[in-house]
């Protein structure tokens, strides 16, 4: 049996702050992709920050048990020991690759998480990450892989919104005063910015025929960025948005 490539893609900081978990902002192609597979609805990160959340993710283990209780860049790194998901791949005939971000360790430990090759762009915004991954995936590859793609979208700062929209809704957490809703404004053109990313990623896939082998993982780390949610164990945030899809 051919083995499944796996494409998984996490953005900073975005918990459920998508349109196919009902909120109003426009993400046509992460709402379809939603609509097409799977979307589990009560989904929580294990720790509400960047580095524990994502380390547990791809070691089954919570953070005092995998040594990630704090931020990776502030010298809480995964054991080197733990049988890492990127790893276990490896070890059974998949290619890894990181394109982008990671928070679990240090940038110079990224092979002992398990990734092959990383490509790590001029930055990790979806802009720049994204037409590496297109080049890479538009080679073709014939191994079966597993690429982990993160964005750094959409963490702060946001972009500066002065004329909002009057009828822009913010989250049902957070008050509805003119100030919050610049900031949302802003969030809303990185998550946008994301969805667009995904898009072209999706249509990559099935222009060079490998949607019908591929797993797309489409997911986040925490909540959005505001009082109440990142950094809170709060519902804002610890809940957070997953999606299978198999085209």
């Amino acid at each position: 049996m051919k083995k499944v490539n796996i494409l998984h893609i996490i953005t900073h900081d975005t918990g459920r702050y998508l349109g196919c978990y009902g909120e109003d902002v426009k993400t046509p192609e992460i709402d379809k992709l939603a609509e097409n597979g799977i979307i589990f609805t009560n989904y929580f990160c294990t720790a509400p920050q960047c580095s524990p959340s994502r380390a547990s993710m791809f070691s089954s283990l919570m953070p005092h048990q995998n040594g990630v209780y704090g931020l990776a860049h502030r010298g809480f790194i995964l054991r080197e020991d733990i049988d890492y998901f990127p790893k276990i791949l490896k070890r059974n005939g998949y290619r890894t690759f990181l394109f982008g971000i990671q928070h679990e360790t240090t940038w110079d430990k990224t092979e002992t998480i398990g990734y092959e090759k990383v490509f790590k762009g001029k930055d990790s915004s979806c802009d720049n990450v994204t037409p590496l991954l297109i080049e890479f995936l538009k080679q073709k590859p014939s191994e079966p892989f597993f690429i982990s793609c993160g964005f750094i979208e959409t963490h702060r700062p946001f972009p500066i919104v002065e004329d909002v929209p009057e009828n822009l809704k913010v989250p049902s957490f957070l008050p509805d005063e003119i100030e919050v809703k610049k900031d949302i404004a802003g969030l809303n053109i990185l998550v946008e910015r994301v969805d667009e990313s995904v898009g072209k990623i999706v249509k990559t896939l099935e222009e060079t025929g490998l949607a019908k082998n591929t797993l797309i993982i489409l997911t986040t780390d925490h909540g959005i960025a505001f009082p109440g949610a990142k950094a809170t164990l709060f519902d804002p945030g610890i809940g957070i948005s997953l999606s299978l899809i198999h085209i």
